[in-house]
């Protein structure tokens, strides 16, 4: 299995390869070995676990990984909460997109910790959240709440497939939480925000209020930087697609201050 994973990452055109469930057959530091010496840009790690009974090969004493731009990952929490760059001896110097799946808060929590360790100079932090419902965390107390403000490029989206289930509060409460922790002097000049295209913008007074709150929250005098906020409709199965004049009053009346500035883009 090892040696043929060797051969076919070498492959001279190979840009992006996508490993799932692969943790029982290979450690995970034998198979990021594999990628020393590849030309492979893109790579995409889904439903890894950490494995005690998987043996670990022989691999040199650190791997640099200075082809790879894009790193995405989709984890369970343990998974999340052990991956460390320390303990993997990986180095991925020229890398500029990290891009993170999550069900839970606690998910993401561990993820930006892990990058605080080990990733040098990321321009794109992207999270994707999977899951169906919001929760803030699993344990009892006072969420912990990551720092993004280290990322020049930061896009937040949710899984079109729960655009049914999540409701407009809880996914404008996470990404509210994601920018709580934010700091003067931070590096943010963009932000996406994509959502499902049924979403109300602002259809109410209670809507309008949630939407402020995160108006609030980007206008702050921390992000000096910020210059940009991209609204991306997400298209989801046959919805027809609603264009820029149909959604201005409502965006006018959910980021009144964003407006203001020009600062909003849909």
């Amino acid at each position: 299995m090892e040696n043929m994973l060797h051969t076919a990452v070498r492959a001279p055109n190979l840009a992006e390869v996508n490993f799932a469930c692969i943790s029982d057959l290979l450690h995970p530091r034998t198979v990021l070995s594999l990628f020393e010496g590849s030309s492979v840009r893109k790579l995409y790690i889904r439903d890894w676990e950490e494995s005690d009974g998987v043996a670990e090969g022989p691999i040199p004493p650190s791997v640099l990984l200075p082809s790879i731009t894009y790193l995405s990952l989709s984890l369970n929490y343990a998974a999340a909460n052990a991956w460390d760059l320390k303990n993997y001896i990986v180095e991925f110097p020229h890398l500029e997109t990290f891009r993170v799946a999550v069900e839970h808060w606690d998910e993401l929590v561990a993820y930006c910790r892990a990058i605080d360790r080990g990733f040098p100079r990321i321009d794109i932090f992207q999270c994707h959240w999977e899951g169906a419902y919001f929760s803030l965390s699993s344990v009892p107390g006072t969420p912990s709440v990551p720092d993004i403000g280290r990322f020049r490029h930061v896009h937040l989206t949710i899984s079109a497939r729960h655009d049914h289930w999540v409701q407009v509060h809880q996914i404008v409460l996470w990404w509210g939480y994601a920018f709580r922790n934010v700091q003067a002097g931070n590096t943010i000049e963009t932000v996406t925000l994509s959502f499902p295209m049924r979403f109300p913008l602002a259809s109410g007074s209670e809507e309008a209020s949630w939407w402020n709150t995160l108006d609030s929250i980007l206008a702050d005098q921390r992000f000096t930087r910020l210059h940009t906020v991209h609204l991306e409709p997400i298209k989801y199965r046959n919805n027809a697609t609603i264009g820029g004049l149909a959604v201005q009053p409502r965006v006018e009346v959910a980021f009144p201050v964003l407006c203001r500035r020009g600062v909003i883009q849909f």
